[in-house]
């Protein structure tokens, strides 16, 4: 009674090993296919980074062709924003009680 379910179980083993590499098998066949358009679709952005880092690189080295302007010289010509009073904002408003005519 051993040998005969011991026969069973190692046929019933074989068996399981066999279904196993079919299904592996099958299962490599279509992931070629998957793997393929994943790989495609992986290729195409890919180009479009290339195609977008290329630009940033264009347009970066025309920011630092730009000439900025000088600036140092900017404040001699601004108008006196206090008019021609030229009274210090600093300086607190005081109304004298005498009259000045």
């Amino acid at each position: 009674m051993a040998t005969v379910l011991g026969t069973l179980g190692f046929v019933m083993g074989l068996v399981a090993i066999w279904l196993a590499a079919e299904a592996l098998r099958r299962i490599d066949g279509k992931s070629g296919a998957l793997t393929q358009s994943n790989l495609r679709e992986f290729k195409a952005q890919a180009t479009k980074i290339n195609a977008m880092e290329s630009r940033l690189i264009k347009l970066e080295r025309r920011l630092r062709s730009i000439d900025e302007p000088d600036i140092s010289n900017a404040n001699s010509e601004l108008p006196n924003p206090f008019g021609p009073y030229n009274r210090r904002p600093d300086i607190p408003f005081a109304p004298s009680n005498s009259y000045d005519a």
